[in-house]
């Protein structure tokens, strides 16, 4: 058997007897591409890598101190009882957690968990970290798993990046939300937007995670709870620090936590899928370190659509749909053949790493949506529809999405640019989704301000569910009713529902009885020109109440009594 050769500070290596831990002491290159940094630590993953891409020999640092043997005590399973307890308390807990749709790749290797359970009960052995994680469990149970979820993605990603003081800053990463032990459970379990002032109390935790580490001897972590909300760009908390002055152990915990915080359910909001989650990073791509972004994706293994990727065959790819059940196996289109295929199941092709990747403006994907719509493409309409949704608040929906391809619509159809049947089609698919999304709103609105639609013989129903929707945008909840009925009938209708105001849409005027409640009237015509005004609006700038005033009868009814 050849040796390997040697000098004094560093060894060739043959990739056959690369071990975990050892250190690449020279850029490794295939193809005049970098494939791996000098300074990186090797896992079993990356060795396995070095050997499918048919790399040789590779330079190893002899005087680096091995990560390998270092971390090794830690894949030893627990003997005495009250470790055993500890290192199954995690394994339950990382039960809870990994799943392939946000984990990926990860977790395939027993050695990483068997690591990562040893790290755990090491740091828990400690009477001070023990009593510390117990008190936030108990204090909030959703915060200590994604402090487990944060520790456990982020230690292995920590790892693969090649950082030596991983004890250390797994610790680190376990305790960054620490500070919440001080924030009141009910403000963490909120589930209504907050305030401004409720706001400023949940980010004091980071300095007061910084208080706690010092105030319990571990002072050496502490920068980890103060600054794991901070961003390369200058425009985190608490003190605002910019790229040069965050280590790469802190850009890695500020990408992995919130990676945690998108795709774990929480009591404020249901968790996004991998695919939704990593897009939403890349958004926000100024506030993250992008090379580890783009290494982050290699690493789970789940690439977003209309991601370009290299294929291990070194063929080039585009991501063009990912179901999210299995995103490991992603539906890619090959770029010099052509070919549409969905990866196969025993990974004989499979995806090595991300090239580029370009997020769609809310532009692209109404374009996209409204297309596949009018060419009632239902599937993939549907797919851009939920991607489209993703770049909206709820109550902007509804002038983002519906008002302005119902405007599309009218043009449409003024010069028949479709076949009518194909339009009717196409209409009632999208009356269908305005249902849905209504049915939705309804369900959480019933607590709200509350109006009665009173409607006379309207010839474009989706007009008033546009309206409706509209009017729950504003958190106004309406109730559904004809006109032609009796006024006893409907001052009944107004006490029973308790309702603030009445909207009368109508071509003719009706007279009601006299009420302390506002009354408003528009014809159909006057209301579908009324709702133009709000296309492409943002909330915040809709005064849709206020601009009702000129149709208030109010003073009429009153007049004429």
């Amino acid at each position: 058997m050849q040796q390997n050769l040697a000098t004094n500070t560093y060894k060739t290596c043959f990739t056959r007897d690369l071990k975990p831990g050892q250190i690449v002491y020279e850029d490794v290159y295939v193809e005049n591409r970098r494939l791996l940094a000098k300074g990186h630590v090797l896992t079993e993953r990356i060795i396995s890598l070095l050997r499918n891409r048919n790399v040789q020999q590779v330079l190893i640092e002899k005087t680096a101190t091995n990560m390998g043997n270092s971390l090794k005590s830690f894949t030893k399973e627990a003997t005495n009882p009250i470790s055993m307890d500890i290192r199954h308390d995690y394994l339950r807990a990382l039960g809870q957690l990994s799943s392939e749709t946000r984990y990926g790749k990860l977790l395939n290797n027993a050695e990483d968990i068997q690591l990562l359970a040893g790290l755990f009960t090491s740091y828990l052995e400690n009477p001070t970290v023990y009593k510390l994680l117990s008190n936030l469990k108990n204090h909030d149970e959703a915060t200590y798993l994604h402090s487990i979820d944060v520790f456990t993605l982020g230690t292995l990603f920590a790892i693969s990046e090649g950082i030596i003081t991983i004890e250390e800053v797994g610790l680190g990463f376990l305790f960054h939300d620490i500070g919440k032990l001080y924030t009141a459970s009910e403000l963490l379990k909120k589930v209504q937007k907050l305030t401004k002032n409720e706001y400023a109390v949940i980010q004091y935790h980071a300095m007061q995670g910084y208080e706690i580490l010092h105030q319990h001897g571990l002072a050496h972590i502490a920068h980890f709870a103060k600054s794991h909300h901070e961003r390369v760009d200058g425009s985190g908390y608490p003190e605002g620090l910019e790229a040069s002055e965050l280590s790469i152990e802190l850009q890695i915990l500020q990408l992995v936590d919130v990676y945690s915080a998108l795709t774990m359910d929480r009591p404020y909001h249901p968790g996004d899928c991998a695919v939704i989650a990593l897009e939403k990073l890349f958004k926000k791509v100024s506030q993250f370190n992008a090379g580890l972004l783009y290494r982050f994706i290699d690493f789970v293994g789940i690439y977003p659509e209309n991601a370009i990727v290299l294929l291990s065959d070194g063929s080039q790819a585009i991501i063009q749909q990912v179901n999210t059940l299995y995103p490991l196996l992603p539906t890619v289109k090959i770029f010099n053949t052509g070919n549409v295929l969905h990866m196969p199941m025993d990974f004989s092709l499979s995806i090595h790493k991300l090239i580029t990747f370009h997020v769609d403006s809310p532009q692209d994907l109404f374009s996209k949506f409204s297309d596949f719509l009018l060419n009632n493409d239902v599937l993939q309409m549907r797919r851009y529809y939920e991607k489209l949704k993703q770049h909206y608040p709820q109550n902007e929906w509804f002038s983002h999405i519906y008002l302005p391809v119902f405007h599309v619509f009218r043009v449409i159809e003024n010069y028949e640019m479709v076949p009518e049947m194909r339009f009717k089609e196409v209409k009632s698919t999208l009356v269908s989704l305005l249902e849905d999304t209504l049915k939705l709103f309804r369900k959480s609105d019933h607590a709200k301000k509350k109006f009665i639609l009173l409607l006379g013989d309207i010839k474009k129903p989706a007009v008033i569910k546009l309206f409706e929707g509209l009017l729950h945008s504003q958190n106004i909840y309406s109730f559904i009713s004809p006109a032609n009925q009796s006024k006893e009938a409907i001052e009944k209708l107004v006490k029973l529902c308790s309702v603030d105001s009445l909207i009368l849409v109508s071509e003719q005027f009706i007279n009601m009885p006299t009420l302390d409640i506002q009354y408003y009237h528009l014809t159909e015509f006057q209301l579908e020109s009324f709702m133009s005004h709000y296309v492409s609006t943002s909330i915040e700038h809709q005064q849709l109440i206020d601009d009702l005033q000129r149709f208030n009868k109010t003073e009429h009814l009153l007049f004429i009594q």
